[in-house]
């Protein structure tokens, strides 16, 4: 197939996928949380809650190890390591950390057994899709993902429904899936890459490039684990400090309604972040730096164009969705999701650090005070504080870390801190304060679930309009014009 043709498959195939799977995720959501009720979807989201957070890590060790396919196959011996850990963790986790109904003691723990094994096939499916990702195969994986979908969704609606104890048999519902899943990935490309077999492996090995990998990826797990463990410890703090399975499941819906929006993003970075990358590699640097704050600039601009509108809605938005809304769900849901604009308000500087290449001393400054937010969390309930401090703390920290690339880029990359706050910043704030004001002033006037859905749809609009006029620059219309021009030609 000719490059041109392949991109625009794998394009195509990338957004029909994501599409597809976040409508069939969101819609399971209300399925389950109807059929378990509040507090058996809270004991699932508590312990289980690490599988949602998977997909982060399987992503960050297909990107490392996707050029060295033999090495990649060494993350089995990883996966292992990290399920005989979480074997020996379950003893003390249920008897000191967990608050959990004694009613549910004994499905609580199958569920963590389960999840273990979940996690343990999310380690051996990661080589492999690496594989297909190296092969440009995009297509067999939107098939595989998007099947994955279709059956949750089938045997939810099918099976939960008669279950005399549904928490237990979702749990293996998920653990099947999930081994259909890693099939589906691993036979097919040992009938047809040569990759995949053992003597490749063997012969393939390169104790050097292991070397250089295995320092890359040190980092790169380093960055996801602090991210995984303080999303899912403050799970486990609510739980912990609150004594409530139920605002576990408003927590757990947070997190489902963030991995929705989360796709947006992804696809904006998906299509920037590979002209950083060639810039810094061409060795122009200062073409790469514009790069970063373009990125950093459109792509949070347009997430608050996006998220605003939904952040004010967010009530009547859960109320359709999910029929009986668990209490503080609205409100960790905007936590969240505000969070999201800001961590990417920097972060093309964030890619611009990686096309540099200092990656030890950024990851350790930028992603060791997310993890020191659970000790200060667990400080501020002592203290007395609530859900609202806690989350407060979350999103000072989120903006302490995006703030902190400027100077780093600026030492590290030579990047003009003024000439990048001022193309930056004002912008954005524009955006955040005209689509705050537009989204309240249209959804004080709704009282039926339509016309909140229809003012949400006008402000999102109005957020692209005023995202061309205030946002971008004139070479930027410009530029946009003539690709129209020539598409309509």
């Amino acid at each position: 197939m000719e490059p041109a043709k392949r991109i625009l498959l794998n394009t195509l195939a990338q957004y029909t996928r994501a599409v597809l799977t976040t409508c069939m995720s969101l819609y399971s959501v209300r399925l389950v949380l109807k059929v378990l009720g509040s507090t058996d979807y809270g004991i699932y989201t508590l312990i289980a809650g690490v599988v949602a957070m998977l997909g982060f890590v399987t992503n960050a060790m297909v990107v490392t190890t996707q050029r060295h396919l033999s090495y990649s196959f060494g993350q089995q011996g990883i996966g292992l390591l990290l399920v005989l850990a979480f074997a020996c963790a379950k003893g003390p986790l249920f008897a000191h950390v967990l608050t959990i109904p004694m009613a549910r003691t004994d499905v609580a723990s199958w569920i963590y057994t389960a999840t273990t094994g979940m996690m343990f096939l999310s380690f051996m499916e990661a080589p492999f899709k690496a594989l297909f990702i190296a092969r440009e195969n995009i297509v067999y994986i939107s098939i595989v993902e998007v099947t994955d979908g279709i059956i949750r969704l089938l045997l939810i609606v099918l099976l939960l429904q008669n279950a005399s104890d549904a928490l237990y048999t979702y749990s293996n519902l998920m653990l099947g899936i999930w081994f259909v899943r890693f099939l589906m990935f691993s036979l097919w490309p040992m009938f047809h890459y040569p990759e995949c077999s053992p003597r490749h492996f063997l012969q393939d090995l390169d104790k050097k490039l292991i070397s250089t990998l295995s320092g890359f990826a040190r980092w790169t797990t380093y960055s996801m684990g602090c991210v995984i463990a303080r999303n899912q410890g403050l799970n486990i703090l609510l739980n912990r400090c609150f004594m409530s399975t139920v605002l576990c499941a408003s927590y757990g819906i947070a997190q489902q309604v963030v991995g929705g929006a989360q796709i947006i993003s992804t696809s904006l970075l998906n299509a920037m972040n590979p002209q950083i990358m060639q810039a810094e590699g061409a060795g122009n640097r200062q073409l790469m730096l514009h790069k970063a704050e373009q990125e950093s600039r459109i792509s949070s601009a347009m997430l608050a164009a996006i998220f605003i509108p939904i952040i004010v809605a967010m009530e009547p938005i859960l109320q359709m969705w999910l029929g009986t809304v668990p209490p503080k769900a609205a409100f960790l849901c905007r936590c969240l999701l505000f969070a999201q604009i800001i961590d990417q308000s920097t972060y093309g500087l964030h890619t611009a650090n990686q096309a540099i290449g200092h990656i030890r001393n950024y990851t350790l400054l930028m992603y060791t005070p997310k993890l020191a937010f659970l000790p200060l969390a667990w400080i501020i309930h002592l203290a007395g504080g609530g859900v609202n401090a806690m989350m407060g703390l979350f999103l000072a920290i989120e903006l302490v870390v995006a703030l902190m690339r400027i100077p780093y880029l600026h030492r590290h990359g030579g990047l003009e801190i003024s000439a990048f706050s001022l193309s930056m910043f004002p912008r954005v704030i524009i955006i955040i304060v005209l689509q705050g004001a537009l989204s309240l002033g249209l959804c004080a006037i709704c009282v039926q679930p339509l016309q909140t859905l229809a003012a949400v749809s006008i402000s999102i609009l109005c957020g692209m309009v005023l995202m061309w006029a205030v946002v971008l620059n004139n070479h930027e219309r410009a530029r946009m014009l003539d690709i129209l021009r020539r598409r309509k030609a």
